[in-house]
């Protein structure tokens, strides 16, 4: 059961990311709907940062979505300068995120 439920997680991780590049990449406002999403998906990660295997990930995740939620907002106000320096730092925070992922999958294996 738990290999279900953390493979369940971790399939959540992947769809995050695949979701937030997909913000990144859009040249519109972001949209309620989407600002949704990420409320949807934050309250997930909360939900499961306390599991034993995946919480540095989860962690590392409700880190980078914050980051993404401030870029939308900059984003949506028009502050180009806040939605670089979020944007950058997201970047960052998912990179930093891929090291604990590898290196947790090295301990598993």
């Amino acid at each position: 059961m738990n290999d279900a439920i953390r493979l369940s997680r971790a399939q959540r991780n992947v769809k995050f990311g695949i979701f937030i590049n997909r913000i990144i990449e859009h040249p519109c406002k972001i949209s309620k709907p989407v600002t949704r999403q990420l409320t949807k998906y934050k309250r997930q990660f909360e939900a499961t940062v306390n599991d034993k295997v995946l919480g540095e990930v989860i962690q590392s995740n409700l880190r980078v979505l914050e980051q993404v939620e401030l870029y939308a907002k900059a984003r949506n106000a028009g502050d180009e300068i806040a939605e670089k320096r979020h944007l950058n730092e997201s970047i960052r925070l998912w990179d930093e995120g891929s090291e604990i992922t590898n290196r947790i999958c090295e301990e598993l294996s």
